[in-house]
């Protein structure tokens, strides 16, 4: 892997953990305040529950792994 390949690697690692971290911070705001979260999947508008989205994160997470 040459340097430009490592650093893309690496920045695409902190784009991760970055988009990780502002969807626990969604989820935790729409627990707070008792709202639905929206998202786009697929090309389908939907709303999800606090515990709905956090499902779908872990579960994309433990698919990724």
């Amino acid at each position: 892997m040459d340097q430009s390949e490592k650093e893309i690697s690496e920045f695409t690692k902190q784009a991760e953990a970055a988009f990780l971290q502002a969807s626990r911070k969604v989820i935790e705001r729409a627990r707070q305040t008792g709202t639905r979260i929206v998202i786009s999947e697929d090309g389908v508008i939907k709303e999800l529950t606090p515990d709905e989205a956090e499902a779908k994160l872990n579960k994309k997470l433990r698919d990724a792994a």
